[in-house]
């Protein structure tokens, strides 16, 4: 009994003819025999796609391939080349040329396994091949075609010999192609090319685009909900968690009065974050961008004064958090009223991350200090990434997000217990997929080929470069760093930072960066590596926090030991 692909009940095949060679063939050939049955193709002729379909293919072990057309009508005709089927009631009905049809597609199929299969042209196909046209009810009267030998047709009488009728077929075909035997490992290359094994999945990022449409109408009825409060009163202090739409709400705020004529600063403590703002806000012409340090740095050379942040780590970090603020407040005074360039409103995003002394000099670029507009956002379960402190300016009306709109509802859940807080969800935020804890690996360069290992199914999902982010909290070039070793596994640049925000978005680079340089910004999905919690690390869990609250839809986590795989895994 011969293999069938498909191997279905022959009773629930409509065309009679078909239905009865299936039988047969599946009856009378041997077990080592395969038999295709409707095999439908569409492929390229002259650059033009073509339909076409094979009735039946038999594939015969040290014989060959034959390609057989069933012609199901109870009789055929042929007067003058023009060939008739003859049906049940004994009409005649115009055909195509059986032994035409059949030949054409057999060159189809050949070629097509030749090229694709073996990487040969047709003519080392490496063994025999010809075709049959098989009428199960009809017999011949008179002669066949001339056009064609007679041994080329199976009609009614022969379906009973059907093995014998094969071989002979094959031994004829023999000296019209390759004569060379059909060899096991050739036959099975040829099956597994006509069987079509595929399978389709579900592609995680089309589920994504579909939360991304739900989680924007949810920031949109947030900042519904919030302009009520704006427009009441001019200096308001919004608090909520990693993932309620505050630097969203930002924006749109910055927008919503600039459109009204106000001139308006937004400004944040991260570069690249503001860098994004500027990629990301509408071009309004009275609103300006700067992170605060930048807007420092632009003020002081504004005032014709000296701003050299050394290029020492410890250094930097404290000119930015100390020095550089003086000499704001100086060049401000140096400018006076006349050159200061001074704003109806300012917004702040990040507003945790903000020195107590900051706020003075900031406030003085409004054109009314004391009752200026002032929006500050802030979420103080992060502001332990920089450690500035929790004060801001006195006098604001307070307003608290109490809903996640970023991240689904698992990756919420999880970041919440990382601080052992309880994010509040929307009822209509997406459920989404519970964070990936990966196994321990302890060797760098091995957690490094985790990553790629990662990033590979996530683009297998069907996600672009532009959609996942990698962090850490170590900055590349630490030998401790997994991002130090990746750049040779991609064949995309690995970059981070506020000049590599365009490559990214544009598919160009592979986002790869510490957790406080992604602050502030998201990804659907984030890679979040060298997560050990002890002392060599020292990852705290706010910067954890931060890190993973980066992520919409997608949160792997690939961790440095077990008891880090264990602490991580009781956040699930």
């Amino acid at each position: 009994m011969a293999k069938m692909i498909p191997d279905i009940d022959p009773e629930k095949i409509n065309n009679s003819g078909e239905k009865a060679a299936f039988k047969a063939l599946k009856k009378q050939l041997p077990d080592s025999w395969v038999v295709r049955y409707h095999y439908p193709f569409c492929w390229k002729e002259w650059n033009q796609l073509r339909d076409k379909e094979i009735d039946f293919i038999v594939i015969a072990p040290n014989l060959g391939l034959m390609v057989i057309e069933v012609k199901g009508s109870a009789g055929f005709d042929c007067q003058n080349g023009q060939w008739f089927r003859i049906t049940s009631d004994n009409k005649r009905e115009a055909t195509e040329n059986p032994y035409d049809d059949v030949t054409k597609k057999k060159h189809n199929l050949v070629e097509r396994i030749a090229k694709k299969v073996f990487l040969k042209p047709k003519i080392d196909f490496p063994c025999t091949y010809g075709h049959l046209v098989m009428y199960p009810s009809g017999k011949i009267e008179g002669q066949i075609p001339c056009s064609a030998e007679p041994s080329l047709m199976v009609a009614y009488k022969d379906m009973r010999n059907l093995l014998k009728r094969f071989s002979e077929s094959f031994a004829e075909w023999k000296g019209c192609s390759n004569s060379n035997i059909l060899n096991k490992n050739d036959m099975q290359k040829i099956v597994g090319f006509l069987s079509d094994e595929t399978r389709g999945v579900p592609v995680f990022a089309a589920d994504c685009d579909l939360d991304n449409e739900r989680i924007e109408q949810l920031t949109q009825h947030q900042f519904r909900s919030f302009q009520g409060l704006i427009k009441g009163g001019p200096r308001v202090h919004v608090s909520g968690p990693a993932g309620s739409g505050k630097t969203l709400l930002a924006r749109w705020t910055a927008d919503f009065f600039a459109r009204k004529g106000e001139q308006i600063l937004l400004t944040c403590y991260n570069t690249v974050l503001a860098e994004w703002l500027l990629e990301c806000q509408p071009r309004v012409g009275n609103i300006q961008i700067n992170s605060f340090f930048s807007l420092c740095r632009s003020m002081v050379l504004k005032a014709q004064m000296p701003f050299n942040p050394p290029t020492d780590p410890g250094e930097e970090q404290e000119f930015g958090r100390s020095t550089a603020p003086t000499l704001f407040d100086e060049a401000i005074t140096r400018l006076g009223s006349t050159h200061l360039q001074k704003f109806d409103g300012i917004i702040v995003d990040e507003g945790q991350d903000f020195h107590p002394d900051w706020w003075v000099p900031l406030m003085l670029m409004l054109k009314d200090p004391d009752h200026g507009r002032l929006c500050i956002f802030s979420d103080f379960d992060q502001q332990g990434a920089y450690g500035m402190g929790e004060t801001i300016p006195t006098g604001l009306t307070s307003y608290e997000l109490q809903d996640n709109c970023r991240n689904t509802r698992k990756i919420a859940t999880y970041c919440g217990k990382i601080i052992e807080k309880t994010i509040e969800c929307s009822p209509l935020l997406p459920e989404g997929y519970s964070p990936i804890i990966e196994i321990p690996i302890d060797d760098v360069k091995a957690r490094a080929k985790a990553i790629k290992a990662s990033y590979s199914k996530l683009i297998d999902q069907g996600f672009d470069s532009s959609r996942v982010a990698i962090l850490s909290p170590l900055k590349i070039g630490n030998l401790n760093c997994s991002l130090t070793y990746l750049p040779e596994m991609f064949s995309l640049p690995l970059k981070g930072g506020k000049h590599a925000l365009l490559d990214w978005k544009a598919g160009r680079c592979i986002w790869a960066s510490t957790i406080k340089t992604f602050k502030g910004l998201e990804a659907d999905c984030v890679i979040v590596t060298d997560c050990s919690l002890d002392e060599l690390y020292g990852v705290s869990s706010s910067e954890l926090y931060v890190g993973t609250t980066r992520a919409k839809h997608q949160l792997i986590i690939l961790p440095a030991k077990r008891s880090d795989q264990s602490r991580l895994e009781s956040f699930l």
